[in-house]
């Protein structure tokens, strides 16, 4: 019984562990995806936008349709 339960208690605290592990590698990814920029554009090139990764927008870009 003594040892089953010690046994729980070292899986119980694996898992700790690799939750911990877990939640820091989503915090890095989650940082790298909030410093990263996308650029999107109309199927015209007359708006361009530019956003970060946790949806801040970083610029909007008009072009003038006259040719």
């Amino acid at each position: 019984m003594l040892k089953e339960s010690l046994n729980l208690m070292m899986n119980m605290q694996n898992m700790m562990r690799q939750a911990q592990k877990l939640q820091k590698q989503m915090e890095q990814s989650q940082a790298e995806l909030a410093a990263t920029e996308f650029v999107g554009t109309s199927a015209q090139n007359l708006v361009t936008a530019t956003l970060t990764g946790d949806k801040k927008v970083v610029k909007i870009d008009f072009r003038s349709s006259c040719s």
